[in-house]
């Protein structure tokens, strides 16, 4: 996530200003306030990305603003808990081998299975955490953790860690304490996997205040208007979106040929 145009905020904000009338202005102006005028135009484009423009109605408007807020309030939660959880372990120097065994362990041979991610999808959104096995020596060492925030039980930790361990940062941590030979992880790629982690949550935190904030703008403006605004955005995302794309890929190819002319030099 954290997606971006490579800081272009000037740019599109001169492409916005140009299409804008007055009373969507005014809606661009409170939204500038909240969340930087790049971030609007990825946030939004994102969203609406899936539709035609004459799908954009008032209507359609309105039900997925209040949708992303809602969603935006029950995520927030969830990547809280992972943050806490995980910010715990880093500072408590507590054995991370232990998340392994909390979301890959075979309790009947006592043994570690490797780490099958597609196995692991489908089992979560068919069965929720009901496949987990949280024993007394898991949920002990869950409670150890020094949060800084109360739990009604450590099940409530879980399911938020699952979702962060399912980022590529997650899976990332999760092979190395797979492959790592000691018992108690203190490597310093562990080490770095857990704050690769934990920074993380962090950009998914603010990409989630952001949707909030604009959200939370959009479903009391006018919804007439706010739709009329939308179809610019998105007239603006798909254009700089393509020429995002396009810079890309010349930047990777003049990077190819450079290090093809090295080899040959």
């Amino acid at each position: 996530m954290n997606f971006n145009f490579n800081n272009q905020d000037r740019q599109i904000n001169k492409k916005l200003l140009f299409k804008l009338t007055d009373k969507e202005r005014l809606i661009y102006e409170k939204l500038k306030k909240e969340v930087l005028t790049e971030k609007i135009v990825i946030q939004i484009g994102q969203k609406f990305s899936g539709l035609d423009y004459n799908s954009i109605t008032p209507e359609t408007v309105n039900t997925t603003f209040r949708e992303i807020k809602a969603n935006s309030v029950i995520w927030q939660r969830k990547i809280d808990i992972s943050n806490d959880v995980l910010t715990a372990i880093k500072k408590s120097d507590a054995n991370m081998k232990m998340l392994l065994k909390i979301f890959f362990e075979n309790e009947s041979k006592n043994t570690i299975i490797e780490p099958n991610w597609y196995v692991i999808n489908v089992l979560h959104s068919t069965l929720g955490i009901d496949f987990i096995s949280l024993n007394q020596k898991k949920a002990a060492w869950l409670n150890s953790l020094p949060l800084k925030q109360r739990y009604s039980s450590e099940w409530e930790l879980v399911e938020p860690l699952l979702y962060m361990l399912e980022t590529d940062e997650g899976k990332t941590l999760i092979d190395h304490l797979y492959k790592c030979k000691t018992n108690i992880c203190r490597c310093k790629k562990g080490k770095r996997g857990l704050n690769a982690l934990i920074a993380k949550t962090e950009e998914l935190s603010k990409e989630l205040e952001e949707q909030y904030k604009i959200s939370n703008i959009m479903i009391k403006e006018d919804a007439n208007s706010v739709s009329k605004f939308i179809r610019k955005i998105m007239n603006v995302y798909h254009v700089t979106n393509m020429i995002y794309y396009i810079n890309k890929k010349e930047n990777q190819l003049s990077e190819l040929t450079e290090t093809h002319e090295i080899k040959e030099g």
